[in-house]
């Protein structure tokens, strides 16, 4: 009879940790990717904020190494769930922004190179958009951007 209860609690032991396994295992497979692609969306919200500081603020040379890992994390986002809320659009006022630091700066090549890529991600079924209407939304949204600091 004592055999037979250290048995069967030997057995209620196993199985409740068994179960405790197979349980964290699914709540962990379930719940954890999610946890880790907001994770990963608020870094790229810190950097993107970062970055715009900088564009703002900084030197040249700040601005661009600040937009350039953020545009490097968008890039990385464009395969997966979150990258599907991510449109070219964010990648285009990058560049544009870019394109702005570097004619603030003097520097005409670098300015060339970010407005054409900023173009290419504004286009249309195939027709680049004016470098007129990349640099009216950036500046009208460096407004917006001032207007909620005053607030």
């Amino acid at each position: 009879m004592n055999n037979k209860k250290l048995l069967v609690t030997f057995f209620l032991m196993v199985s409740f940790i068994l179960g405790c396994i197979v349980g964290g295992s699914f709540v962990y497979m379930r719940e954890l990717p999610p946890m880790a692609e907001v994770a990963a969306l608020a870094d790229l919200t810190r950097t993107g904020n970062e970055a715009y500081v900088k564009y703002r603020y900084g030197s040249y040379l700040a601005a661009k190494t600040a937009m350039l890992r953020y545009i490097d994390q968008i890039e990385g986002f464009r395969g997966t769930k979150i990258g599907s809320s991510i449109a070219n659009k964010d990648l285009g006022l990058a560049y544009g922004r870019l394109a702005l630091a570097a004619e603030r700066e003097g520097n005409a090549t670098d300015f060339d190179q970010y407005m054409k890529l900023a173009r290419e991600l504004f286009s249309d079924g195939g027709s680049l958009v004016d470098e007129s209407k990349i640099r009216g939304a950036v500046e009208h949204l460096d407004e917006l951007w001032d207007q909620r600091l005053k607030e």
